[in-house]
């Protein structure tokens, strides 16, 4: 299974938004459980607050674009 196809199933999973508060509340990544860490762009800091995704999952899924950075 690919790594999108994961990401989709865990979006779709009933049990997202659980998985999304434990996230959130340990600031840690709803699709690999590391720890967030620090954001280079502005937009990643704002997705991490809308998806859960940390900037490593994001560069993964949405690409890694120079021009977003602050």
């Amino acid at each position: 299974m690919s790594r999108l196809a994961q990401l989709m199933e865990t979006f779709e999973d009933t049990d997202y938004v659980y998985h999304y508060r434990s996230a959130k509340s340990s600031h840690a990544c709803v699709a690999c459980g590391m720890q967030a860490g620090a954001f280079i762009y502005e937009c990643a800091e704002l997705e991490f607050e809308v998806s859960g995704l940390c900037q490593q999952c994001q560069d993964e899924y949405f690409g890694n674009n120079e021009s977003r950075k602050l």
